[in-house]
Order: structure tokens, then sequence, then C-alpha cells
């Protein structure tokens, strides 16, 4: 199994100038911060070679069979064509889950692609860094999907971190804002987030934005130039040390961004955020494009209770989070890595220990047999004998395949009977073939044939019985990661690392505890 998990992420200033269509011309500057939601992205190797996609957001699952085409469209289409971009189309389990509903202005889109990438990056081994991983992202969402979105999202996931991005034709520079410790947490502590009970899709607003800026419209061009000033005004707040003014500064690039298009605020949004004003915030915006989602606030921790209160009021719910500093992640990985999109499955290993165990059959027959009819097992002037055996091999392995009897429930079927009976039956014919009679002894041919079919018959019930052993030592659990390092979850790290269950607890995940919180003696909180 390997799990990976990527963040999302709140910008606080010069949202829309990493749109292509300004920053191309003028060059685009975001400030964000990543948090501590994620999202995640479980794999697996399937049992057979089926590809399986479970989404639990969608609440939606898809299982393509082998040979079945790979239909890229749907909710799940996203999913399937990073996973054809890495040549994986068969024979792995992708589950995926996020802590945040789709459509709320936090970069879900991007995160899912980020997740995904990082973790089929790992277990395809390829060497990939965090702005390849972005770049991979965005290629994927822009350039194939043609989705009219800008570029700060795909970077944030990956990256991490409370970062400055500057965006132009040459490439996009992340550096990170660099505030003393102190600051950081003071800041943290004064950014609030409030769900406003709507989800929606950027991309309406997104290409509205996005037309206007290619036609030059001047009020979004102003705009655009102005949030992007935004940005730079943000980070001098920074290097004083003056939160209030960073909320300020932030008020003012939302008024600015309501004139980037339509439907980025709502009347129930302006309630609530002149609510929040007038209970203390000192500014705040939408997340991401608008239109609904998070509101985002910058509050004094004296005033957050009433601003809390009060906008709970209005079914705002509000957020807890801390800033994330790791970026895209993998947080456990047991599986073995694979090349050239091929993955060994379960199905595929089981299939090779009896292919392998049938041509062993036969090998271990035929050498008896020459035993019996020329005293020995192999030596000089036995090159027909052989040759008829790698025959026999050839020709039964394929009459087996043709058979299906290398498939799982028909490992002892009478069948394998039947395609030792054609393998030896053309071995006959082709050595009257080369010799025009029997280039080697009948005895030969009749004791190899009745030894291979026991043998054949043997190997594949003892290595049926061996597989289903194996199979149910595998399935034991023996590394364990517990969400919540709550009395419960700590019971239960208690029970499994003194048990008899063979298992280890390597750590925990907690939204409320440090990472390196030491919750049992070496058990540690990972992550959040």
């Amino acid at each position: 199994m390997l799990i990976a998990r990527a963040p999302f992420r709140i910008s606080f200033a010069g949202g829309g100038t990493d749109l292509p269509a300004y920053f191309s011309d003028y060059g685009g500057m975001v400030v964000s911060s990543t948090i501590s939601k994620y999202f995640y992205v479980m794999l697996k190797p399937t049992m057979d070679d089926a590809l399986e996609i479970t989404s639990a957001d969608f609440g939606m699952s898809e299982r393509k069979k082998s040979g079945e085409p790979f239909n890229i469209q749907g909710d799940l289409g996203y999913l399937k064509l990073i996973l054809q971009e890495f040549g994986l189309k068969q024979g792995i389990s992708v589950f995926t889950a996020s802590e945040v509903l789709p459509g709320t202005g936090l970069g879900s889109s991007s995160t899912v692609a980020v997740a995904l990438i990082k973790a089929l990056s790992t277990l395809c081994e390829r060497k990939v860094t965090k702005s390849h991983t972005a770049d991979m992202a965005s290629g994927i969402e822009i350039g194939k999907l043609k989705r009219p979105i800008g570029l700060q999202d795909q970077y944030a996931s990956s990256y991490g971190g409370l970062n400055v991005m500057r965006f132009s034709d040459e490439g996009v520079e992340v550096n990170p804002v660099g505030l003393p410790l102190e600051l950081q947490e003071k800041f943290e502590r004064s950014v609030m987030l409030f769900f406003t009970g709507e989800s929606r899709d950027a991309a309406t607003i997104l290409k509205e934005q996005s037309q206007s800026s290619a036609e030059k419209k001047p009020v979004v061009i102003d705009s655009l130039h102005g949030i992007k000033q935004s940005s730079e005004d943000l980070l001098e707040a920074f290097r004083l040390g003056d939160i209030r003014a960073v909320g300020e500064i932030i008020h003012n690039s939302w008024e600015m961004k309501k004139r980037l298009a339509e439907g980025v605020s709502s009347p129930a949004i302006d309630e609530a955020y002149d609510l929040a004003l007038k209970m203390g915030a000192d500014g705040g915006k939408i997340a991401g494009a608008g239109g609904g989602g998070y509101l985002l606030l910058i509050c004094d921790p004296s005033h957050q209770d009433k601003v809390t209160e009060s906008l709970s009021a209005l079914n705002f719910k509000r957020m807890t989070f801390h800033f994330d500093h790791g970026g895209a992640q993998v947080l456990v990985n047991s599986m073995p890595p694979i090349s050239w999109g091929f993955i060994m499955t379960v199905r595929r290993k089981s299939q090779l220990v009896v292919a392998a165990g049938d041509m062993l059959a036969i090998v271990l027959a035929s050498a008896i047999a020459s035993q019996i009819r020329l005293g020995a097992w192999y030596g000089p002037n036995m090159e027909n004998y052989q040759l008829m055996t790698i025959v026999f091999c050839a020709v039964t392995f394929i009459s087996a395949w043709g058979h299906g009897i290398y498939r799982e429930t028909s490992w002892i079927s009478g069948k394998i009977l039947l395609a030792g009976s054609y393998g030896m039956f053309l071995t006959i014919v082709l050595s009257y073939l080369l010799g025009g009679s029997p280039i080697v002894s009948r005895l030969w041919l009749l004791t190899t044939w009745l030894v291979g079919c026991l043998f054949l018959i043997t190997f594949r019930f003892f290595s049926k019985k061996t597989l289903q052993l194996i199979r149910i030592y595998r399935n034991r659990v023996f590394r364990v990661l517990i969400v919540g390092a709550n009395p419960g979850g700590i019971s239960l790290a208690k029970d499994l690392e003194h048990g008899d269950k063979g298992s280890t607890v390597i750590g925990f995940l907690d939204d409320y505890l440090r990472p390196g919180s030491e919750m049992l003696s070496g058990i540690r909180v990972l992550g959040h």
C-alpha cells in the first residue's frame, strides 16, 4: 500500500494574476500558504488486472477490466488521465479522499493532481522535483483538460509553506516569505476560515476573467494591476511585522477582485463579511476565484470569539487549521516499485508461479523418462530429447493458456491433462517431421507424458495451497498509522503494540498536536 497527501492552500494576495492571459503580458505575483487540510491518495495492487478508481468525495467507484477502452470522460476522468500519463491502465486500485469539499476555493482540483502525481512518481521510482510535479499537474489541467485556471494552486500544494510566487512566460519562481518564527505564528493565529455553505466551479468565473484580460478591458487590467501590487504591499507589511496592515491590504485587494467578473461575491457573503468587520476583523476575502467556498478573515485573536459567534448565526461554520510546511509527501509506502507502467499484481504473480510449476513438472518428467529409457538424466547425444522437452513445455503452456487454466478458479482442472496431451501429441508430430520416424524413443515419449501429467496436477495442487497460505499471511496488518491521537487512538495503539497480532504502530496523524510529539514510547505524531 502507498499513501500520499497534498495540502490545500489559501491565497492572501495576487489571486488572478497567475492566469496566463495576464502574466504573459504583465507578470504575476501571489502570496499564499498551504494549510493542514489534505487530499489523500491510496494506491494498492488489484487482485487481477483491473483498474479500480474510487472517490470518497464524489461517492463514485469505477472498475475497468483489462482490455476495456480507457475512457477519460466523467468526474473520474481527471484521475484516469493522470494514470495514463504514467502508463498505468490496469492492475492498480486508486482510492481518493479529501478533508474539504471540492469547489470551495482552496485549490482542490489542482491538489488532487499533485497528490496523485506524488504517489505515482514514488511508485514508479521517477525522480520528480516539486517544480516538476507542479508542472505536470498544470500541464494536465490547463494543457489537456483546457481548464481556464491559474498556476498558483499546483505550485502551492507541491511546495508547501508560506510562499511568494512570481509568474512569467519564462516559468514560475517560488520562494519562502521567510517570516521569523514568532511573527509567523502570530500571523497564523490571526487567520480565520469560515465555510459559506456554498461550493462552486471556479471555471466559469476564471473563464470570464481570462477573456476580459485577453481583451485588455481597462477595469479588469487595472484591478489586476492593483491586486498584484497588493502582494508587494503584503510583503512590506510582513517585513514591518504589522499584521493589522496585512488585513487592510487583503481588504483592499478583495474590493478590487470583485470587479474582475460577475459572481465573485454574493449578498450573503457581503453581509457576513461586513458583520465580521464590525465585530473586529481587520480584513478578508473569499478564498479562490470567488462565488462561494471559504471566507478568509484576518482578525486579532482577542476579537475572534465575537466574529465566530456572529458568523455562526448566519450558518457560516469556522474551520480550524495550522499552516502546512511539508507540501506533497508520501506517508506510507510498502509497495514494490514498478517500471514502464507494469504492475506485478497478485494475479500475475500467482500465474507466474503456476506456469513455472508447469514447466518444472515437464522438465522433471522428461528427466525421469530419460533415466528410465537411457540410463542417464541428460548427456551427450541427447540433443533430440532436449529439443522435444522444450517443445512439450511450449505447447503445453500455450494450450493451458488457451483453455483458461491459469485463472485461479481453474488451477485444479482436468483441462491440464488435455493441455499436456496436446503438448505430447504435437511433440510426437514434430519428431516425425524432423526425422521421418520418431527421433526419440516411444517409451520416452509415453513416460514423459504420463509422469508429466501426474506432476502437473501435483505441482498445481501444492502451488494453490502455498499461494493461499501466503495470501493469508500477507493480508495481516503489520504496520498501522492511527488517525487521531486521542484516548481511543492511544488505547488502540497499546492493544496493537502489546498484543499477539504482529502489528507495529508507526505513528499518529492529529490536527491539534505538533509533529514529533511523543504519545507512547517510541510512537510519535507524524503529521496533521
